[in-house]
């Protein structure tokens, strides 16, 4: 696992970032947040991180029935959600390669939960569970969206703090990430432009497929 691997080495005070056997792609948040693992056995902690994704996974799916149930939509057994949920090909999928993308589940609905308090101090809470979601993973930077949408602007002032806080923990470090992670966009740039027209099933980065996926359609102007 690349962010144990990281870990490993952040502990034993090597620059995972460093490393160009493999690039370390992962924001430096993640260090801190798995830094467990290095307490463990390499695959006792695979396994336990596993076991907390699954967690995590059915946790959405509890969540996700009770918003249903609030909006007065058709009942689904809370069982029959879980099952489908753990045994979706996503799932599987994450809990397979042992993917920490499941992490951001618990810390939206622990956000959502804290925001309908409406208190100074459960928005102050909130957004700090936000930006590390955001941190953690990057994409769930769109969520600032949904914030402005509700106008809830003492939540989105708190939330841009803590992203900027967070970000700044450690600015050497912050760059080393940033250069990796462009050196690993620019490698999926190059392998789209050298296989523009044909998809494989090990393409994982969706830049590589998106010029074939989409060809043909009106989607077809997208940016990989």
């Amino acid at each position: 696992n690349p962010v144990e691997n990281g870990v490993r080495l952040w502990v034993a005070g090597v620059d995972p970032y460093a490393e160009r056997s493999w690039l370390f792609v992962y924001p430096p948040i993640m260090l801190r947040l798995f830094v467990w693992a290095a307490l463990t056995a390499s695959e006792v902690g695979v396994r336990i991180w596993i076991c907390f994704a699954a967690v995590f996974a059915a946790m959405g799916a509890l969540a996700s029935i009770r918003t249903r149930r609030e909006l007065g939509l058709a009942e689904i057994p809370s069982s029959v959600a879980v099952a489908l949920i753990l045994f979706s090909t996503p799932v599987l999928f994450a809990l397979e390669r042992a993917n920490y993308d499941l992490l951001i589940v618990p810390l939206l609905i622990g956000a959502v939960l804290l925001m309908r308090r409406k208190t100074q101090t459960a928005d102050v809470i909130a957004a700090l569970l936000l930006a590390v979601a955001i941190w953690a993973k990057l994409y769930p930077g769109l969520l600032i969206l949904a914030v402005l949408a509700l106008r809830r602007w003492h939540l989105a002032i708190w939330l841009v703090v803590f992203c900027v806080l967070i970000g700044l923990a450690d600015p050497p470090e912050l760059l080393r990430f940033l250069v990796n992670n462009k050196t690993h966009i620019d490698t999926a740039w190059a392998l789209s432009r050298a296989l523009p027209d044909t998809i494989h099933p090990w393409n994982r980065p969706l830049a590589i497929d998106w010029l074939a996926l989409w060809a043909g359609t009106p989607l077809v102007y997208l940016p990989g």
